[in-house]
C-alpha cells in the first residue's frame, strides 16, 4: 500500500488471485465496495499493470467508477487520450498575473476558513512550487492579526514579487496562516487606518453571509478574478469536481 494523498492510494495486488480466489478485477471491485460500506464514501478505482495507468483509469469514470486497462489495451487506450489526462503531465503557469491570481485565491480560501473559526494570523508564509517540484517560500509578519484578504493583498503581492522568476514554470501555490489567535478587536497602531479597518471587517462579515448562501468565492478580490476568466481547470473549462455532483449536492 502507498498513500499518495489525503484521498488517494495505490495498492499492489500482484499475486493475490490465488490466496483470495478472485480475479484482479474482482479484488478491485471488492476493495471499492468495502470502502463504501465502511466509510459511506464512493471511490473511483483504476486497475492496470502500472501506477501511471491505474491512475489514468481511476480518473476515467469519476466519481464512482471502476476502469480496467489490461496490458494488451494500453496502447489503444492511450492513442486518443489527451496528454494532460496522463498522471504527471499537466499545465504549468507561463503567466505572472494568472499565478498571482492563484496565490491570492489560495489566501482567500485560507482566510475564509480562519474567519469561520473566528481566528486570525499574525504571520503568513507563501510558497511557489516549480515544475520540477522545488519549493520557494518566504514569510511575512503583519502589523496586527487579520483574516480579511483585502488587508493582506499588499503583503501577498510583495511576497509574490520576491518569489516569482520569469521564465520558470510553476505548478502550484501555497499559503500558511501562522501564529493563529482569536480574531478580537485590537489596538491599532499609528500607521493603521481604524475607520478603514472597521469597514473592511464589516464588509467581510457581509461577504461571508453571502458566501454561505450562494457559495464560496461568490464575492472575491479583483486580483483573483483572472481565474474565473481563464479557467480553473483547462484554462477555461470547469474542473472535473465542479462538473460532478455527488448524491445530495446542489450546483452551489
Amino acid at each position: 500500500m502507498e498513500e499518495y494523498s489525503l484521498d488517494e492510494a495505490f495498492a499492489d495486488i500482484t499475486g493475490l488471485r490465488r490466496p483470495l480466489r478472485s480475479s484482479y478485477e474482482a479484488i478491485a471491485r471488492k476493495i471499492k465496495i468495502e470502502i463504501q460500506r465502511d466509510t459511506g464514501l464512493t471511490v473511483s478505482v483504476g486497475l492496470s499493470l502500472t501506477k501511471v495507468m491505474a491512475k489514468v483509469g481511476s480518473k476515467h469514470r469519476k466519481p464512482d467508477g471502476l476502469t480496467v486497462i489490461p496490458g494488451r489495451a494500453i496502447a489503444s487506450y492511450l492513442q486518443d487520450l489527451q496528454m494532460e489526462k496522463i498522471w504527471g503531465i499537466g499545465l504549468a503557469a507561463t503567466d505572472a498575473d494568472y499565478l498571482f491570481a492563484q496565490l491570492l485565491r489560495t489566501l482567500e480560501s485560507a482566510c475564509l476558513k480562519a474567519r469561520r473559526y473566528k481566528l486570525a494570523p499574525r504571520r503568513l508564509a507563501f510558497f511557489l512550487k516549480t515544475n520540477n517540484f522545488l519549493y520557494h517560500g518566504c514569510e511575512v509578519c503583519l502589523n496586527r492579526p487579520s483574516a480579511c484578504t483585502m488587508e493582506l493583498s499588499d503583503p501577498t503581492r510583495e511576497a509574490f514579487l520576491t518569489l516569482f522568476r520569469k521564465g520558470i514554470y510553476y505548478r502550484a501555490t501555497g499559503v500558511v496562516l501562522m501564529e493563529m489567535g482569536a480574531d478580537l478587536p485590537v489596538q491599532y497602531s499609528l500607521f493603521d487606518n481604524p475607520v478603514r479597518a472597521d469597514k473592511v471587517r464589516s464588509l467581510y462579515e457581509a461577504m461571508d453571509k453571502i458566501g454561505s448562501r450562494f457559495g464560496k468565492h461568490t464575492l472575491r478580490l479583483g486580483g483573483s478574478h483572472l481565474i474565473e476568466v481563464a479557467g480553473k481547470g483547462k484554462r477555461g473549462a470547469a474542473t472535473v469536481r465542479e462538473a460532478t455532483q455527488f448524491f445530495g449536492e446542489t450546483k452551489r
